[in-house]
């Protein structure tokens, strides 16, 4: 059975299977967090989103282009 990570849980499951497999230096994987952590802070905000898969491609396209806007890539 698969158990549904709620986005609250999902920094530390990212950081657990994902970043724990790759040598990155510290800095980068706290970089990766950071940006985990600002797109769970928009998919909340802007869509009341509360587990990982409820995140649509639509969602993250929105948030592509909210960091656009920003002048961020």
């Amino acid at each position: 059975m698969d158990k549904t990570i709620s986005l609250d849980e999902s920094p530390k499951e990212y950081n657990e299977i994902f970043l724990s497999y790759r040598n990155f230096a510290p800095r980068t994987r706290k970089e990766y967090i950071n940006d985990i952590s600002d797109l769970i802070k928009f998919l909340k905000e802007n869509y009341k989103i509360k587990s990982v898969d409820s995140v649509e491609k639509d969602h993250l396209q929105h948030y592509f282009a909210y960091l656009d806007k920003k002048g961020l890539k």
